[in-house]
């Protein structure tokens, strides 16, 4: 590890150890805790994998790496934050909240510590994680940056905030695939009745899917399209190396697996399949042409 990656990570266990010590009396959020300390450091491989093998990442400045380094592996700093807030409100109501349906943005907690910190006030660091989690147009209609003049900059952010959100969905991918749901029992459990899992998938989501977009995750209603919305993060990927990681440790292919064992209709298990084998070809084929 370098000192790059050596203070960042000092930096998010800081975040961590105060939230754990926070919320030591609830098991259910102490789980979450643990689950999302788990899940940077998942990322923080995603992220050395696609920086190994994306060109976008080779001979570039010193500065440009660290900021790309820190944004990813902070990209969850304010997840911690989030999760006590949410234990607080728990504690109000009595009723235990869910990360899945929390109305919190821990993208913009994390925005306000690190552009409040002294270490990584960088534009390149504090606005890929502020709209990480969010659909990439947000960021584009942030009038922070929008209103900068330094279109190299610019770039430089767009870059960033590929990685961190590649690395996240990768990460996401392979931590949703391995038996994370035996390890973090509470945080992966099934929130949806049996009433509720035994709806169809609704043809506009089937439509949005099959158009290469992601399918909003606001509109779900039950497990299967939790997971629709899961597999359609295939279309919000940037660096062909992060489809190479899903594909070469088969978290793609389980992430599918799921899906169609909730759907059992063969005949969308098989346009669902298509959709995305359709969507990766043309994405290979357009990388092979930019070489030749």
């Amino acid at each position: 590890m370098s000192n790059i990656d050596d203070e960042a990570l000092e930096f998010l266990h800081k975040y961590y150890a105060d939230a754990k010590e926070y919320v030591k009396d609830s098991s259910y959020y102490t789980e979450y805790v643990e689950e999302k300390i788990y899940h940077s450091m998942q990322v923080v491989g995603a992220m050395k994998y696609i920086m190994k093998h994306e060109e976008t990442f080779k001979n570039r400045s010193e500065d440009f790496i660290r900021c790309a380094k820190v944004a990813t592996i902070l990209h969850d700093v304010g997840r911690f934050q989030e999760l006590k807030d949410l234990y607080d409100e728990a504690k109000k109501s009595n009723n235990s909240n869910s990360l899945w349906t929390s109305s919190l943005d821990h993208g913009c907690y994390g925005y306000e510590i690190l552009k409040n910190s002294e270490q990584y006030n960088d534009p390149r660091i504090y606005i890929p994680v502020k709209h990480h989690g969010h659909m990439i147009e947000k960021l584009y209609e942030d009038e922070e940056f929008s209103g900068l003049k330094d279109e190299k900059l610019k770039k430089e952010i767009t870059e960033i905030i590929f990685l961190v959100r590649d690395s996240d969905k990768a990460a996401n991918y392979y931590l949703l695939t391995s038996k994370s749901n035996e390890k973090f029992p509470n945080v992966f459990n099934n929130p949806y009745t049996k009433e509720a899992d035994a709806l169809p998938l609704a043809p506009e989501m089937i439509e949005e899917f099959t158009q290469f977009q992601v399918v909003s995750k606001v509109k779900g209603y039950n497990y299967a399209t939790r997971y629709l919305n899961i597999l359609s993060w295939v279309f919000d990927m940037n660096y062909l190396p992060t489809y190479d990681l899903i594909i070469k440790n088969s978290s793609l292919a389980k992430i599918a697996d799921i899906l169609y064992k909730e759907i059992k209709d063969v005949e969308l298990q098989s346009i669902l399949e298509n959709a995305v084998t359709d969507y990766l070809t043309m994405r290979y084929e357009e990388k092979s042409r930019s070489l030749s």
